[in-house]
């Protein structure tokens, strides 16, 4: 179903929020990259790549999530395209077929979110990406916005999962 246009929307910059722009971190002790969700694809992949080189025992994963991020979008996208804007449009917009919702499903990812629903606004809980996906398309057709999401922590540990991306063309092109 088509949306109704914004007409009573509101630009808000959140570039000072402090949680949102929270930069990449490793535990090596738990093996997960948290990660602020303002922070752009391509710092998420050099993140990636940085924990691979300081964590040996999580490089397997860290360097194919790294490789995988590199083929997303072109450079000039992801140097300001943040991860978290791309999984929230993914799970509003169910005919975008976003590789990177995919490759942090695989990767186990959980994200903490800020409920904006009357009931329970601005409270903060955690929950598996996919199940994010899944509770922004609920508020969705009940003409709710979605829960912001503030960060993510992703499992560079423990995880089976080969990711490959294929394109068409040079770039641009969808897994």
């Amino acid at each position: 179903a088509a949306r109704p246009p914004q007409r009573d929307a509101v630009t808000i910059d959140v570039s000072a929020v402090a949680e949102l722009q929270a930069p990449p971190m490793v535990d090596a002790s738990s093996g997960h990259l948290r990660v602020g969700a303002a922070i752009s694809i391509e710092r998420l992949l050099l993140a990636c790549e940085s924990a691979a080189v300081s964590s040996p025992a999580l490089s397997a994963v860290s360097l194919a999530l790294a490789r995988h991020f590199r083929r997303v979008a072109t450079t000039q996208v992801r140097a300001v395209a943040s991860w978290a804007g791309n999984v929230a449009l993914a799970a509003t917009t169910p005919q975008l077929p976003s590789d990177i919702l995919t490759l942090l499903a695989a990767a186990r990812t959980r994200v903490t979110v800020a409920c904006r629903a009357a009931a329970s606004l601005g409270v903060m809980r955690t929950l598996d990406v996919m199940d994010y996906v899944t509770h922004a398309r609920e508020m969705a057709a009940a003409g709710e916005p979605p829960d912001l999401i503030v960060w993510a922590s992703i499992s560079l540990s423990g995880n089976h999962a080969y990711a490959d991306k294929t394109s068409q063309r040079h770039a641009n092109a969808h897994a």
